[in-house]
Formats: C-alpha cells, structure tokens, sequence
C-alpha cells in the first residue's frame, strides 16, 4: 500500500524504512509509479495518492535501493495545446540518479500514432513503451565525502572546464580501461598537469545521459 508521502524533494528519495517518490507535472489529472525486475519485468503499479502544488507524491514502505521503476502520466491528448499526456507510454524520472539498460528506438515511443493521421489531427498511439525504454534505479544517500573541499578565495581560484571523455581518451599516462571516464581524471599525470596550471577547480561539461536522434540512428 502507497503512503501519501511528502512533494519536499523530487525524485525517489530513499529514507531507510522506504522510498519518497514524486514528480512534478501540474497538468497531469493522475500519476501511477512503475515497479520492475532488473531483467524489465513488470511487477506493481502504484497511483500516487496526493498532488502538492503540481507535485505528485507518495511514500512506499519496505522499497530498498535498487528498486527499477518508471512512471506513466494521465492527462489530456491534446497536440494543438502541446499537450501529449498518454498513459502507455512508459516515462523516466526526470529526476533518477541511476539508469538501467537502454533506449532502443521503436514505433511504440512516440507518443502519437506516426502514420494514418491527419496533420494537425493527431491521434494516440495506443502502443506500451515500457519493453524499450530503460527504467530509473532508486539508489542510496549520496557518499559523504573522504576530505574537506579546498577553501580558496574567489580572487585565487582559476576554473578549467574541460570534458570528461576527451580530456581523458587519448591521453598516454590513462590505462585503457579509464579512458573516457571518471576515473582517468583521477590519474596522477592528469591531476599535476592541471595543478601546473595553476588551476584550482575544475568544471565538467555536460555528463547526463542522452541519446541520439532516431533519424541518425537510422
């Protein structure tokens, strides 16, 4: 059984007893929370009970790290308004801090039926999704951090963006198996160049998931 839970922190917050999941969509008329197995297979579907200020909210007791889970939307169809509310269709916490398995590109991921209609007169696709969308994983608080962070006045810091994979590919001093990851930043070489620099902190460029367009997929 759903608990109303709390709309304080979006996204599937675990508090130890359970798992606070909620999401915000101020259009929506109803909200229900996807339960999966790690191979994909549907297990529950969970309404979530309250709507706070546009955030839907609800507390599921027991429900650990590691949890799969995806959520599907209800609303109103209407592509003249740019609304697209359609409940087979399988969608990702905008907010997970976790993925599991891939976006495979099918019919069934559009939200409106893709031949036989009108232009301007969009009909719903009425195709599940879930089969090829990956799902959000609930994962535990955030490590705390091993050592304090370096305390240097604004004057003194120096910013280097850089980006994650191609700072590190091609880089000689990085093992193979690090490269294009985090963890070939970590490398000795890497850290006493930037630091030869002068630079004081670094600023990573974009490193959410994404994919590619189906177009040049195809």
């Amino acid at each position: 059984m759903m608990l109303k839970g709390s709309s304080d922190s979006l996204g599937a917050n675990w508090v130890g007893t359970g798992v606070n999941f909620a999401l915000y969509s101020d259009r929506a008329s109803a909200v229900e929370l996807c339960l999966f197995a790690n191979d994909g297979e549907a297990t529950a579907r969970f309404e979530l009970p309250e709507c706070t200020d546009g955030v839907w909210h609800g507390f599921l007791p027991d429900c650990q790290p590691g949890q799969h889970y995806g959520y599907r939307v209800h609303g109103e169809f209407a592509p003249d308004k740019g609304l697209y509310f359609n409940a087979h269709k399988l969608l990702l916490d905008p907010y997970a801090r976790q993925l599991s398995g891939p976006l495979i590109w099918d019919a069934s991921l559009h939200a409106q039926q893709t031949s036989g209609s009108v232009r301007g007169k969009y009909q719903p696709n009425l195709q599940d999704s879930a089969e090829y969308m990956p799902k959000g994983v609930v994962v535990g608080p955030a490590k705390t951090l091993l050592r304090p962070r370096p305390v240097i006045a604004w004057e003194d810091t120096l910013l280097y963006e850089l980006n994650v994979r191609g700072y590190t590919m091609r880089h000689p001093a990085v093992a193979e198996i690090d490269r294009g990851r985090f963890s070939g930043l970590a490398v000795k070489e890497v850290l006493a160049y930037l630091k030869a620099l002068g630079v004081t902190a670094v600023e990573l460029m974009p490193c959410h998931a994404f994919t590619d367009e189906h177009f040049l997929i195809e």
